[in-house]
């Protein structure tokens, strides 16, 4: 059993982001939103700020939705980021773009209701790092609400996947037991209402990920 990795999303605000960075267990991934309709949403002032305070073992994610190319230039000068995450309507052909002028690694989300939305992953398949998979809505992620992670079994990935959508300190365990995940995507589950995230349940989900993972070493 591989250890569990664990993606912070929607971070915003300066005195969350240090708490997330200084706790005793860090997240494997902070993800930054960069879509002006998100509530989570953060400029290229804040990013750069974020950017220049991040230590290496956390990577950062700059999560976009149909971002025009000059968008992603202006991330990663201020961001830096070690991923780009589509999470809209973005074409094959626009990724291979984007790995050939900024050569950085994919996370595609897949938004999902029922299992035929799955036949859009293999669209993609050669062009992407990981898969990202969230509920589907109109807001494109962010609904604090979960899909039936059992759709995902009858997928032949070769590549590892985030599991998005709803999920909290309560559903977590029920996640990694039944969804073929191994990296776990929290945001909404971290919050206080959308956009304002909260210490205290930051700590209690980065707690839980410690636990498992040191059982999971201890065997």
């Amino acid at each position: 059993m591989v250890n569990k990795k664990i993606k912070l999303c929607g971070i915003n605000d300066l005195k969350v982001f240090k708490f997330c960075i200084e706790y005793p267990y860090s997240p494997d991934f902070l993800g930054f939103v960069f879509y002006d309709r998100s509530p989570r949403n953060i400029n290229f002032k804040q990013a750069k700020e974020f950017a220049d305070l991040i230590p290496g073992h956390i990577k950062k994610i700059a999560v976009v939705v149909n971002p025009a190319i000059s968008d992603i230039e202006e991330i990663v000068e201020s961001l830096k980021p070690d991923y780009i995450q589509l999470h809209g309507d973005e074409e094959p052909g626009f990724i291979e773009k984007l790995k050939e002028l900024f050569n950085i690694k994919i996370i595609k989300a897949i938004s999902v209701k029922e299992t035929k939305d799955l036949a859009k992953v293999y669209l993609y398949t050669d062009v992407v790092d990981y898969f990202l998979f969230d509920t589907k809505s109109p807001e494109y992620g962010g609904s604090g609400k979960s899909f039936n992670w059992n759709i995902l079994d009858d997928l032949k990935l070769e590549k590892d996947c985030f599991l998005s959508g709803g999920l909290n300190i309560d559903n977590l365990p029920d996640a990694i037991a039944k969804a073929s995940a191994n990296y776990f995507d929290l945001s909404s589950g971290i919050e206080l209402q959308k956009g304002v995230k909260d210490t205290t349940k930051i700590a209690e989900i980065l707690d839980y990920f410690k636990a498992i993972n040191e059982k999971t070493d201890s065997r």
